[in-house]
């Protein structure tokens, strides 16, 4: 069959997060023999484009709008190339994400409209209690309600999405998965390092500002230790969020490196290095940096909070934290340190429960199944 998706973190370009998460999806179902059309608004287009960048995959991009209608123009520009591509009959049912209302206001179309739910802004506002305005809410409520069907990538952020926005959703849960990485590549070497690591978003949200605050704790019982920090500056109050990590770490700052975006190649190269890798989010959809890590065989601290209990089992496969509880935080790095027979437990374990329980080609085949079913109905 042949999918339309819709992503602003269009290939092949640098891509993180929900794009890893849409190249990966769109690399197996090429794989598979299903034809694919990425579609996003590109800031950099200087006209309407579309390009064949492999046999089955066709990616357009669409110029991005300005002024005050900017959004309105977007998602009339997308619903009028997805109502194209569906009239010729090149898709036959069209993804788009549930954050910033893509599908707000489209009319009607002869494939379904899925929304998969990786996590809107309101969703996450209302997660970290902060403002949202109101269209915002408005439009994305409104794509909730335009969308046919739904996917939950958590059966956490399924629940709390209908909670949010106050609608009966009912969403088919299907986990994120990654790619497992060959044994050659994974972790093998369990010796301490004394180096801890930490890839994604510098933000708030991501817990980076409470492992900044534990991180003098960890420094007083492992004074080699270093602290790699990977992924872009999200800001922080109008600040970057580099320089409150720097404060909050104190006379430890030295021995943090923030290393900013990494391809996922040098990522993953960095992340097998590490003796601990640490995500102590305040919220998450369904995170894929945990998974990666655990992919590789690296032992990893996730959350308490949100879905990070569908992800980690605590003490079998992982460890789980209080983002909040700086002084538990610590310690389950400093005691991960430690502990080189631990560091190995938890980091075959992890990557087992990868390999079985968020298997890639597993998840691939039931995304399959659900846009056949979508299609027939």
């Amino acid at each position: 069959m042949n999918i339309g998706i819709i992503c602003n973190e269009l290939l092949p370009g640098p891509v993180g997060g929900i794009g890893t998460f849409t190249a990966e999806l769109v690399q197996g179902l090429t794989e598979l023999g299903h034809g694919v059309h990425v579609a996003g608004v590109d800031p950099q287009a200087e006209s309407n484009r579309s390009e064949r960048i492999a046999p089955r995959l066709m990616v357009h991009r669409i110029v991005a709008g300005r002024g005050r209608w900017r959004g309105y123009f977007n998602r009339v520009q997308l619903f009028l190339l997805v109502r194209k591509l569906a009239r010729q009959g090149q898709i036959d049912v069209v993804e788009v994400p549930d954050f910033e209302g893509f599908c707000a206001g489209w009319g009607k179309l002869p494939v379904p409209v899925v929304v998969r739910l990786h996590g809107s802004a309101t969703y996450f506002a209302e997660e970290m209690q902060q403002p949202i305005p109101k269209s915002v809410k408005f439009l994305e409520r409104l794509a909730l309600q335009r969308a046919d069907r739904a996917i939950a990538v958590s059966r956490y952020i399924a629940k709390r999405t209908a909670e949010v926005f106050g609608l009966p959703l009912s969403a088919t849960v299907l986990h994120n998965s990654v790619m497992l990485p060959p044994a050659s590549r994974a972790k093998s070497d369990y010796q301490t390092q004394d180096l801890v690591c930490f890839c994604g978003t510098l933000s708030k949200k991501k817990g980076v500002l409470a492992l900044a605050r534990a991180w003098p704790l960890v420094k007083r019982g492992r004074k080699n230790a270093r602290l790699l920090m990977i992924g872009r500056d999200g800001g922080h109050e109008g600040r970057s969020t580099g320089e409150v990590i720097r404060e909050l770490a104190g006379n430890f700052a030295d021995s943090i490196d923030l290393l900013g975006h990494k391809p996922k190649p040098e990522m993953e190269a960095l992340l097998t290095t590490a003796d601990v890798a640490v995500f102590p989010s305040y919220s998450e959809a369904f995170a894929l940096a945990p998974m990666e890590a655990m992919a590789l065989g690296v032992p990893t601290i996730h959350t308490t909070r949100a879905s990070g209990r569908e992800v980690i089992r605590h003490g079998v496969d992982g460890l789980l934290c209080d983002p909040d509880n700086t002084v538990q935080l610590a310690g389950q790095i400093e005691s991960l340190l430690h502990n080189e027979s631990i560091r190995r437990q938890l980091g075959e374990a992890g990557r087992r429960r990868i390999r079985e329980a968020f298997p890639y080609h597993d998840s691939l085949k039931k995304n399959v199944e659900f846009y056949e079913r979508c299609g027939r109905a």
